[in-house]
């Protein structure tokens, strides 16, 4: 009994340094698990908004496909394509332009370039998600403190699991998985 005791104090201890140490700087945290998501190969997410489900992969270096009601665009490069009802359609370059922001908005993390000098940024704990230990953090716009984001990082995986956007009234829940999985994005 007494050699179990040191064993457990050592293993609390190690978790309250881990507890203690997460979030001592949130923007770090945030930059970390940012360049993780950038180097990865491959992704998959799910948005959703006032009831409507968009699907979304990405394939490095630059293949993407978003599905929505029965529309499935692909984009590799500055090349783009509509997929509907069993036809498919290259678009026009402006059209591309339109989705690649979008993609581009999903890829960044929403972030839209310098975490620190766009946001403020607050460590909110611990919590877990889907079964999975998880980092949150919640995020402020300085330009637009009516824009905000609470983030999901996996505290095993150092990746963002789950992204809430509020943005004037309207919420988007981003949910990130199937990293690195293979994912074939195919032109039409």
């Amino acid at each position: 009994m007494r050699a179990l005791f040191p064993r457990v104090a050592a293993a609390l201890a190690a978790a309250a340094i881990t507890i203690t140490t997460a979030g001592a700087d949130p923007y770090s945290d945030l930059q970390q698990a940012e360049r993780k998501f950038f180097s990865l190969r491959s992704w998959h997410a799910t948005l959703t908004t006032a009831g409507q489900t968009l699907l979304m992969d990405f394939a490095a270096p630059n293949r993407y496909r978003e599905s929505m009601h029965g529309m499935t665009i692909v984009l590799v490069g500055s090349n783009g394509w509509m997929e509907m009802a069993g036809q498919s359609h290259a678009l026009p370059l402006s059209m591309t332009g339109t989705f690649q922001q979008k993609i581009e908005s999903i890829r960044t993390l929403g972030l839209q370039g310098s975490l620190v000098r766009n946001f403020t940024v607050s460590y909110t704990g611990m919590r877990v998600l889907n079964g999975m230990p998880t980092r949150t953090y919640h995020l402020v716009k300085k330009s637009d403190a009516a824009y905000t984001m609470n983030w999901w990082v996996g505290s095993n995986t150092n990746l963002p699991l789950q992204s809430i956007v509020n943005d004037d009234g309207k919420t988007i829940t981003i949910e990130y998985s199937q990293f690195n999985a293979p994912i074939t994005i195919a032109v039409p």
